[in-house]
């Protein structure tokens, strides 16, 4: 039976080809999908790593600031008893 110049057979084949074409575009998405999915989970791996190393330099600034804390209480310290001696040193120099 031929319609308008194409035998079923013809149509036949067109459809098999696209049949193919559209198992080829699915396992294109497939690898393309696949491909994206490592891109994201190599970008997640990435930040998590940036995390951590900003929580080690937090952690490190943290500490950092802890011994200021330490040395300025050991200043004041300091200036407290070098205060008491100079008002000492004043109170009895009449």
């Amino acid at each position: 039976m031929e319609m308008l110049g194409i035998t079923l057979v013809e149509m036949e084949r067109k459809n098999e080809r696209g049949g193919e074409r559209e198992i080829e575009k699915e396992r294109w998405r497939e690898r393309v999908g696949k491909r994206e999915m490592e891109r994201h989970m190599e970008r997640q791996r990435e930040k998590e790593m940036e995390r951590q190393r900003e929580g080690e330099r937090d952690g490190k600034r943290e500490m950092e600031r802890e011994r200021w804390r330490e040395r300025d209480g050991e200043r004041e310290m300091e200036m407290e008893r070098d205060g008491e001696g100079e008002r000492f040193k004043e109170q009895y120099r009449i």
